[in-house]
């Protein structure tokens, strides 16, 4: 795992029980103004503040700095995104990343702090890009301590101030949020209903971002377009003895005369809300073969 030495800037590698306390980042990516790993590594100290989007990431440094971090991790440039084999490792291990962080901070760049706290502010924290997007749905879960910041870095407040507001927007439960109950509590429906109003940039990643709300893991296809939640939802069946994979539903525009028993995204989980888990109704495994589902 590659982190940020707050003091000296550079980027360390850690492995296993040696990694330690880290502050994680979780933001939302701008195209083409993001700095990656490669622009970070390859940059002098004293050349760094020319790196492209390099003044998000210095001030987060400096916020990890007064939270007495010593290191931070902070996902465009401690991942070497050039390597598809690091990419989908880091992926497949993305919620463990923010579960295990000492503190998570959310940077939010299209909200700006009042001065003091109002129901107008909390409206407007939930109604930040932040929320809609696939892959901090994972990093408003998983952390166990998470702070919201404004474009400028002002403090927002913890998760745990905003819990009715962002139950309210997500549908999410708040014993998710404060981490009292176990995800694996909620069924297969419930959990894809959390991503169904998100999106993300390139369509794989609907499904990879699900990845660890789910505990699964497998390996990354980009260029399979849809074909990517077809498979998480294959994996689901393999692992879990939970039918709610199969309870969604389509919009009349989108269906057609026929369609397979598998979800074509999160989306068409958008009604499966308050869906509880049960077990399958088959007395014998069933499974995902070349003609559709077999059960016996």
């Amino acid at each position: 795992m590659r982190l940020i030495n707050v003091n000296t800037y550079e980027i360390e590698e850690f492995f296993g029980s040696d990694i330690p306390n880290y502050i994680a980042l979780s933001h939302t990516w701008l195209p083409q103004e993001e700095p990656s790993f490669q622009d970070w590594s390859n940059a002098i100290m004293t050349e760094l503040n020319k790196v492209l989007g390099y003044e998000k990431i210095h001030n987060f440094i400096c916020k990890s700095q007064t939270l007495d971090g010593t290191y931070c991790w902070a996902d465009t440039v401690c991942i070497d995104k050039s390597s598809s084999a690091e990419l989908s490792e880091a992926i497949n291990s993305m919620y463990k990343i923010y579960r295990n962080c000492h503190h998570c901070l959310v940077y939010l760049a299209d909200v700006k702090a009042e001065t003091k706290h109002s129901k107008d502010e909390y409206s407007r924290l939930v109604q930040s890009r932040w929320f809609t997007r696939g892959w901090t749905l994972q990093e408003l879960i998983a952390p166990e301590d998470l702070v919201f910041y404004d474009k400028n870095w002002r403090y927002l407040g913890l998760r745990n101030i905003y819990l009715a507001a962002i139950q309210q927007t997500t549908g999410i439960s708040t014993d998710v949020l404060v981490g009292t109950t176990n995800l694996k509590s909620y069924s297969i429906a419930e959990r894809m209903s959390w991503a169904s109003k998100r999106t993300t940039t390139r369509e794989e990643d609907l499904a990879y971002c699900l990845l660890g709300i789910l505990d699964i893991n497998m390996p990354l296809l980009y260029g399979e377009g849809e074909k990517a939640f077809q498979r998480l939802q294959e994996e689901i069946i393999k692992k879990y003895d939970d039918d709610s994979v199969f309870v969604w539903s389509c919009s009349s525009a989108s269906s057609s005369t026929y369609r397979g028993i598998l979800a074509r995204s999160p989306s068409e989980f958008a009604n499966s809300r308050g869906i509880s888990f049960f077990g399958s109704r088959y007395s014998e495994p069933y499974s995902m073969t070349n003609q559709g589902l077999r059960a016996q």
